[in-house]
């Protein structure tokens, strides 16, 4: 009887691993499908974030090619990774006689300088330059008018040093007892004040 009993069981549990078997076959197979999509739509995305890091502007081209300039090819990058990187530049690239050291930086910094320049000395557009470019270019073109400034010689700083406020007695015309400036009308709190107040952009 006990040996019927063992017989009838053993189906009952080959049936259950095979059961067994089957799902965790299917859940493999499911999740294998699953992370291959995830993998292939992650990598496309990837692939378009690349894409977009990309620069093509003319901008990004200049750049490209000032770094591609200098670089020396000759040189080994696992011997002296310095030289590789560097050397075309320090061979190229003397250093001006008016400076103690010369690197990118101050390279930079002249190229800025130099394109400023040429966009304060352009005549102002109206329609393209706003109120704050325009206040710029005419404040640039009125310190470069050196016709103009030296007609104009020390009478615009002799003018402002006539104010109420600052009288300087060296300005007067009439000095001495009978004079117009007094030391007793002469506040110098008011003169700080006022030197404050006309030229502090703090």
């Amino acid at each position: 009887m006990e040996m019927e009993v063992l017989e009838s069981a053993k189906p009952v549990t080959e049936r259950w691993q095979n059961r067994l078997l089957k799902v965790a076959l299917f859940v493999f197979v499911a999740a294998t499908l699953i992370l291959s999509i995830l993998l292939a739509l992650v990598g496309m995305r990837g692939n378009d974030v690349h894409s977009e890091e990309r620069c093509f502007s003319p901008e990004c081209s200049e750049a490209a090619v000032l770094i591609f300039n200098k670089i020396n090819w000759s040189a080994d990058p696992c011997e002296n990774f310095f030289e590789f990187a560097c050397g075309r530049w320090i061979k190229e690239t003397p250093i001006p006689e008016d400076y103690s050291s010369y690197g990118t930086y101050s390279w930079v910094r002249h190229s800025v300088n130099v394109k400023l320049r040429e966009l304060l000395e352009n005549p102002i557009d109206e329609e393209k330059d706003d109120e704050v470019t325009e206040k710029t270019k005419q404040l640039y073109q009125s310190c470069m008018n050196e016709s103009a400034i030296e007609m104009e010689d020390a009478k615009p700083l002799l003018n402002f040093l006539k104010q109420p406020c600052l009288r300087w007695p060296v300005l007067e015309t009439n000095n001495g007892p009978d004079g117009t400036w007094k030391e007793e009308e002469f506040n110098l709190l008011e003169a700080l004040a006022f030197f404050r107040g006309k030229f502090n952009n703090n």
